[in-house]
């Protein structure tokens, strides 16, 4: 756990940003995100912290959007053969 409040200070902002850009609104501005974060701990962690949080946006996205046709489409799409 990281319990150093300037990372916090930094962490919000810089997720903000790289939800944004993930968006598709920000251009190339999620590379602020990790060195926002990489001020006050290592590039790894930094990336290895962000990194679940768009994944769970994905997720969310995808669930939200789910309909019966998506759900057969996968279905087609990813049965064994």
């Amino acid at each position: 756990m990281i319990a150093d409040p300037w990372f916090y200070a930094l962490a919000v902002p810089a997720m903000i940003i790289a939800g944004i850009s993930k968006g598709g609104f920000g251009g190339g501005v999620v590379v602020l995100a990790v060195s926002l974060m990489s001020l006050t701990v290592p590039p790894q962690r930094a990336a290895a912290v962000m990194l679940p949080i768009p994944m769970a946006m994905d997720l969310l996205a995808l669930w939200s959007t789910a309909t019966p046709s998506t759900a057969a489409i996968r279905g087609f799409c990813c049965r064994r053969r």
